[in-house]
C-alpha cells in the first residue's frame, strides 16, 4: 500500500513540475518597443477559420498599410488597407505585443490549447539590417485585433465610376448620403490631403449593416 501511495505522490508531483514548466515558459515576454510600424517591415502570421493568413506591414513617415497572404498567395485585386494613424493603432499594436507571453517549445500538448503568432520584423539601420522573428502567445485584445484586421481586409469593394461622389456612393450602397461610414473603412482618403476625393476605377471598402448606420 505504501509503495502505490508512493508511486501516485510521484506522478502528481511530476504533473505539476510539468505544469509548472510550461506555465513558466509563458510568463517570458520579449520587449517590442525598438519598433515603430510605419518604420519597419513587421509580419504576423495565424490560423484563423483553418486558413494560413499573414498581415504584411509596411509603411513610410506617418503612412502605414497592410496586406494579407492567405494560404501563402496574396489576391492582386485587393488593395492594402491603410490604418488610420489618428486613433493611434500603431501604439496599440506594440503595447499589446509587449502583453504577450513568449512561446518556446514546440509542444502539441500547448499548441493545441493556446493561439499561437508569429511575428517577425526588420529594423534598418544606416548600414545595416536587422531581422527578428519571435513566437509568441497573444493576448485576448491582440488576437482579436488581428482577427478584425482580417475581416476589415475582405470586405467588400467598390469601384469607383466615372462622375461618382462619396454622396452619391453612399445613397447607392446604403440609400442615404451620409459618407462618413465609407470614410470609416477607408483611411487613405484621409491623407495627403485628400479628404473625399474618389477617383474612377479606385476600390474602396464598405460595410453593409443590418440598419444601415
Amino acid at each position: 500500500m505504501k509503495i502505490i501511495l508512493i508511486l501516485i505522490s510521484c506522478f502528481l508531483l511530476f504533473n505539476c513540475n510539468k505544469k509548472y514548466n510550461i506555465e513558466e515558459e509563458k510568463n517570458e515576454y520579449y520587449n517590442f518597443n525598438n519598433i515603430k510600424l510605419n518604420s519597419n517591415n513587421m509580419t504576423f502570421g495565424l490560423i484563423y477559420n483553418n486558413e494560413n493568413y499573414k498581415l504584411i506591414f509596411h509603411g513610410k513617415e506617418n503612412i502605414n498599410a497592410f496586406y494579407i497572404i492567405k494560404n501563402l498567395n496574396i489576391d492582386n485585386n485587393i488593395p492594402p488597407y491603410i490604418l488610420d494613424f489618428e486613433l493611434n493603432e500603431d501604439k496599440f499594436i506594440i503595447n499589446e505585443l509587449n502583453k504577450s507571453p513568449i512561446y518556446h517549445e514546440e509542444n502539441n500538448r500547448i499548441s493545441n490549447k493556446v493561439n499561437i503568432l508569429n511575428v517577425s520584423y526588420k529594423i534598418y539601420g544606416l548600414n545595416e539590417e536587422q531581422n527578428y522573428y519571435i513566437t509568441l502567445i497573444p493576448n485576448e485584445e491582440l488576437l482579436n485585433y488581428m482577427i478584425n484586421l482580417i475581416d476589415l481586409y475582405y470586405l467588400p469593394l467598390y469601384v469607383i465610376q466615372n462622375n461618382d461622389t462619396l454622396s452619391s456612393i453612399c445613397l447607392e450602397l446604403y440609400g442615404h448620403t451620409n459618407y462618413d461610414q465609407i470614410i470609416k473603412y477607408n483611411s487613405g482618403m484621409k491623407l495627403l490631403n485628400q479628404y473625399l476625393v474618389v477617383r474612377p476605377n479606385e476600390k474602396i471598402r464598405y460595410k453593409i449593416l443590418d440598419n444601415n448606420i
